[in-house]
């Protein structure tokens, strides 16, 4: 029974090869990096500086997971996961989001909490071959879980395919080591329900019989004008 596969498989987050200690560990990590997304989701500002709690700047932790971050713009939400968080960060976007992307981390580097060169950024085309994985297997990028972000990057239709693909090819992506499996990636994306098309593309992230696409939170709020304001924010991962 096809629904009953399904029901069995939308656990999230991925449980593949993990004992109870480091599924509490990553829970715990999502907990937490959810908690970030949702307390900055809706900051704008361009040139962004962040406040770190820990005054000791050679405290350096070793990462945990990495993050890859898509449509990062000024990328606000993985700079405050590096602050916040131990882990290691990519931001991606256009080419024309670089120079922007390498001022803010410049500006907030003494703050990350696996050190100075614990975010780095790059170009990443939704919907083109290069899905940044190369970045999750070398020394700047060690090879451990992967926390896949989105912000506010469902809004122009034209961009649901290509995102959707990119998508796909991160979270259906499945490493092993010598010693154990590393889990499949897991994303979160956070977002304002601007169009009822939103609703459409998470919907159809659902019907992928290989993706898990659950909605774990909605927040609605009202305006001054009296207009509903819906933030949502999704779970996605890959089925085993």
């Amino acid at each position: 029974n096809n629904n009953d596969n399904d029901n069995n498989d939308t656990t999230l987050p991925s449980r593949v090869a993990m004992n109870q200690q480091q599924q509490r560990q990553q829970d715990s990590i999502m907990s937490a990096a959810l908690t970030e997304i949702l307390k900055h989701k809706h900051d704008t500002t361009t040139t962004t500086t962040l406040c770190n709690d820990n005054d000791d700047k050679n405290n350096e932790e070793e990462p945990l997971f990495n993050v890859l971050e898509l449509g990062a713009g000024v990328g606000l939400t993985g700079l405050v996961l590096a602050t916040k968080l131990p882990c290691r960060v990519l931001l991606t976007d256009l080419q024309d989001a670089m120079p922007l992307l390498e001022t803010n981390i410049a500006l907030n580097k003494d703050s990350f909490r696996c050190g100075p060169r614990a975010v780095s950024c790059r170009e990443l085309k939704w919907g083109s071959n290069d899905n940044g994985n190369n970045d999750n297997n070398n020394d700047a990028f060690p090879l451990l879980p992967l926390l896949v972000v989105a912000a506010d990057c469902v809004y122009f239709q034209e961009l649901h395919q290509p995102l959707e693909t990119t998508l796909m090819d991160l979270l259906l992506l499945q490493t092993t080591t010598m010693d154990s499996v590393v889990p499949r990636p897991f994303c979160l994306m956070a977002g304002a329900r601007r169009w009822k098309r939103d609703n459409a593309f998470y919907a159809n992230l659902a019907k992928r019989p290989k993706l898990a696409c659950v909605c774990l939170e909605e927040t609605v709020t009202r305006t001054k004008e009296g207009q509903r304001d819906i933030m949502r924010v999704y779970g996605l991962v890959g089925k085993t």
